[in-house]
C-alpha cells in the first residue's frame, strides 16, 4: 500500500536515540532535556563536507570559516553560526538545483541536507550550471554560495558579525486569528519571540527558506509539550506557547510564551483545593431564573 514519498530526515530520531542511550535511568528532567534539545545532527553531518569544499576568498570569509569549524552544532538563538549555516546551505541548494529544475525549483526548494551532501560527493555533476558554457566544480559552487550568503546577511544585519544572531532573525510568530489580518492591530496582537532550534533539532523550529519576506522566521514547532509521570500523575509537567486567553487585553494572553521558549514547565494542580490556591479569580456562570 502506498503511504507517502515524503519522509522526514532521520536527524531528530537519531538525536533522541543518542540521548536515550546515554542514560541508564530516565527521569522527568531528562525527558524535558530531550524535548528542548537544540543540537543539529544535520549540521554536524554536513558541515565538514561543506568546509572541505570551501576556499575562503577574503578575511571575512576566513573569520566565519574559523567560527564554523569550532561550532558545536547547537542552534542557539544567541549564536551567529546557525544563521550562517542555514543561509549557506540555502544558497548551495539554489545553485545546485535551480538550473536543472527551472520553473519547478520553487516547489522543490527547502532544506535538504542529505540531498546536498550526496550531490557534493557521489553526484557531483549537479554542481555544473547547465545554463552556462563553463563547467563549474563543486568547490566553486560551495565557495560562491558562501560569499552570497555572507553578503545577504551583511546587507540585512550590518557588517558587525556580533549582530548576526540566530534569534534576531529566527523569531517564532503567533498571529492572532482575527487582528493578525488587520494593519496596525496586528502589531499589537501578534506575539513574537526569539527562538532557538531549527528544522532538524528535536526542539523543532522550522524556517521557511523559500519566503522572500522572512526566510528565517520559525513557522512550525511544538506549540504544546507535556511530560506525564505515570507513577504520580500529579507530578506531570506541561508547556504551552502564548497563553491562556485569546484576548490581547488579557494579562494571560502571552504569559506562558517566554517559559515555553526557555524550556520551562508548569504543573497543574490535581485537586480543587490546589487549583483554588493558584487561581487569579473565579468566574461564576449562573442561569437566569
Amino acid at each position: 500500500w502506498y503511504l507517502t514519498d515524503d519522509w522526514a530526515a532521520p536527524y531528530r530520531a537519531r538525536r533522541i536515540h543518542q540521548m536515550l542511550d546515554a542514560r541508564e535511568q530516565h527521569s522527568m528532567n531528562m525527558s524535558a532535556g530531550i524535548q528542548n534539545d537544540i543540537r543539529s545532527l544535520a549540521a554536524k553531518d554536513i558541515l565538514p563536507v561543506l568546509l572541505q569544499h570551501l576556499s575562503p576568498r577574503d578575511r571575512r570569509a576566513q573569520r566565519v570559516t574559523e567560527r564554523l569549524q569550532k561550532w558545536d552544532a547547537r542552534m542557539s538563538r544567541d549564536a551567529v553560526e546557525p544563521l550562517i549555516f542555514i543561509n549557506w546551505i540555502s544558497e548551495i541548494s539554489r545553485a545546485l538545483f535551480a538550473d536543472e529544475l527551472g520553473p519547478h525549483f520553487p516547489a522543490y526548494f527547502r532544506l535538504r541536507p542529505r540531498v546536498v551532501e550526496r550531490m557534493l560527493t557521489s553526484r557531483r555533476k549537479w554542481c555544473d550550471n547547465v545554463t552556462t558554457p563553463k563547467t563549474e566544480t563543486c568547490e566553486e559552487v560551495v565557495s560562491a554560495a558562501f560569499d552570497t550568503a555572507l553578503d545577504s546577511l551583511e546587507s540585512r544585519f550590518g557588517p558587525d558579525l556580533s549582530d548576526w544572531r540566530w534569534g534576531a532573525a529566527h523569531q517564532a510568530v503567533f498571529s492572532h486569528p482575527l487582528f493578525g489580518r488587520v494593519p496596525v492591530l496586528r502589531d499589537l496582537a501578534d506575539i513574537r519571540i526569539e527562538s532557538g532550534g531549527g528544522p532538524f533539532t528535536v526542539n523543532r523550529a522550522q524556517p521557511r527558506i523559500n519566503s522572500r519576506k522572512d526566510p528565517f522566521a520559525s513557522v512550525h514547532g511544538p506549540g504544546y509539550r507535556a511530560i506525564y509521570d505515570l507513577s504520580d500523575l500529579s507530578g506531570s509537567m506541561f508547556a504551552v506557547a502564548t497563553g491562556q486567553s485569546g484576548n490581547p487585553l488579557s494579562s494571560r494572553y502571552a504569559d506562558t510564551t517566554r517559559a515555553w521558549r526557555d524550556g520551562k514547565y508548569i504543573k497543574i494542580p490535581q485537586t480543587r483545593r490546589g487549583a483554588l490556591e493558584q487561581t487569579m479569580g473565579i468566574t461564576i456562570l449562573a442561569p437566569v431564573k
